[in-house]
């Protein structure tokens, strides 16, 4: 099942590139990726819900197809909120819609929910909770580093790959769980071949500085306080979270109307490791929701 490819247009030129799977008229599922990752990395799971429900993923700002910031721009975490209002504003306008978001995409599905309650019909968080908790003593060195790290990566060329093949090894590099199968696929999707023959991966090479703001649970709980529709928060079985969050369940069981699940075998990659896991729980979820 191939998506159809929309791009929704934003002010100053930038463009947001969403896939959509399903009926027109059936109930929204908007699915929000990860931190240098790609919409097209959900596609196994969003095939098999989009048997029920009008799926649309997104390529955040600086990933995938979207476009990537201007001349002296930033990708600052509260910018992903701009695009997902946007998409949903554009495409669905008149639904309250299911976010769902891995990771940094779950994070950012946290403050679309948080910021417009209204407009949500439930919340999912997979490996989504958020980083180690932060302390306000700690963001001059937080900026000092974020200053230093952008300024290296306002110069480096992405490294290219001389093949389909060789991008595929580096992602099974670093997740050995993931299948070659799958790793060909994000490979594909995830990278452009240039004039030189060689591939490069879509992502803008500023994502990769470290972010200026710290983490507070603080903020993030006034978020999370606002969310009472459903939530599911999902969690790999063998994720690194647990070790960098060990307080992860307490921030889990503060919703007000949530519940948890956690899949066994897999790391903090879940849609890319087992998707048809992944997919089987998101559905099980979706069906108990109210009409």
């Amino acid at each position: 099942m191939e998506p159809i490819d929309r791009f929704v247009e934003l002010p100053r030129g930038l463009r947001i590139h969403v896939l959509e799977w399903g009926a027109p008229a059936a109930p929204v599922v908007v699915l929000l990726h990860g931190w240098m990752d790609i919409a097209r990395s959900w596609d196994p799971v969003a095939e098999k819900l989009a048997q029920r429900w009008r799926v649309l993923a997104i390529d955040f700002r600086g990933h995938g197809l979207s476009s990537w910031v201007g001349a002296g721009g930033y990708y600052h975490f509260p910018d992903y909120l701009i695009d997902i209002e946007s998409v949903v504003s554009a495409l669905a306008p008149e639904q309250r819609v299911v976010v769902i978001g891995h990771s940094m995409g779950g994070m950012a599905a946290a403050l679309f929910a948080g910021t417009f309650p209204e407009r949500t019909r439930a919340y999912v968080s997979v490996e989504g909770l958020g980083p180690a908790a932060m302390k306000p003593e700690q963001a001059p060195e937080q900026f000092a580093e974020w200053v230093r790290s952008a300024r290296q990566q306002f110069t480096r060329e992405p490294r290219p790959h001389a093949s389909l093949e060789d991008a595929a090894d580096q992602l099974r590099r670093t997740n050995p769980r993931l299948g070659a199968e799958r790793a060909l696929h994000l490979a594909t999707h995830g990278t452009e071949r240039g004039a030189d023959g060689r591939y490069r991966w879509r992502f803008d090479p500023l994502h990769k500085s470290r972010t200026p703001q710290p983490f507070y649970v603080e903020q993030a709980r006034a978020f999370w306080n606002r969310i009472t529709v459903p939530v599911l928060v999902v969690m790999g079985e063998k994720t690194w979270v647990t070790d960098m969050v060990p307080e992860w369940r307490e921030r889990a069981a503060g919703f007000a109307n949530g519940r948890t699940v956690e899949i066994e075998g897999v790391g903090h990659m879940i849609h890319h490791e087992r998707p048809e896991a992944l997919a089987a729980v998101l559905s099980d979820f979706l069906e108990t929701l109210p009409s």
